[in-house]
């Protein structure tokens, strides 16, 4: 991933695609470099490269259900993110610090609700961060299969569907598959 002005700046130069699992701010300020650098090497009429952003997300069909779900595992995925970094004495260098779901979404970088609800979430940190692709993670802790399922499913019903005007400025969004794969 993305974690600096420079890596950004050599990524674009390089013509690769990017992530970041920043912030969004933090997040804009990479983005912002690495359109600037591929427009000056490829081209302003190249085919912008993917730049995705990453957040946790669960979707349900109310919010209260999606919020329990994702703060009972996120805390499993925390332990488990952790556990050789504490087991070494260490602390993960860059990601992975928010201690809870709520930590998270605080820091911009999760949500769990309606289809409603992430959809407008996903939209902002889209277009405040400058992004192009969302990276969604729908599975982590202790979900079941069952409720990463109806995640997936509701992600790509009803939330994708209202990203796609977002493709006006690079195209990516379109390039997203359009049904979940099978489980």
């Amino acid at each position: 991933g993305v974690h600096s002005l420079e890596s950004a700046e050599k990524a674009a130069r390089a013509g690769m695609n990017i992530v970041c699992n920043e912030p969004t701010e933090a997040s804009r300020a990479y983005i912002d470099v690495f359109r600037r650098v591929w427009r000056e090497v490829h081209g302003p009429d190249a085919p912008m490269a993917r730049i995705g952003i990453t957040q946790t997300v669960v979707v349900g069909d109310t919010e209260e259900a999606a919020l329990a779900a994702a703060r009972r595992a996120y805390l499993i995925w925390y332990e488990s993110f952790h556990y050789l970094w504490k087991l070494h004495g260490k602390t993960a260098p860059i990601s992975g610090g928010e201690y809870d779901f709520d930590a998270l979404c605080k820091r911009g970088k999760g949500v769990a609700g309606t289809p409603q609800k992430v959809a407008a979430f996903m939209r902002q940190r889209l277009l405040d961060s400058g992004a192009n692709y969302p990276i969604v993670r729908f599975g982590f802790g202790d979900l079941t299969l069952a409720e990463s399922v109806r995640s997936v499913e509701l992600f790509m019903g009803k939330v994708v569907p209202g990203l796609v005007d977002l493709d006006a400025r690079d195209g990516a969004i379109s390039a997203m598959p359009r049904r979940a794969a099978a489980a």
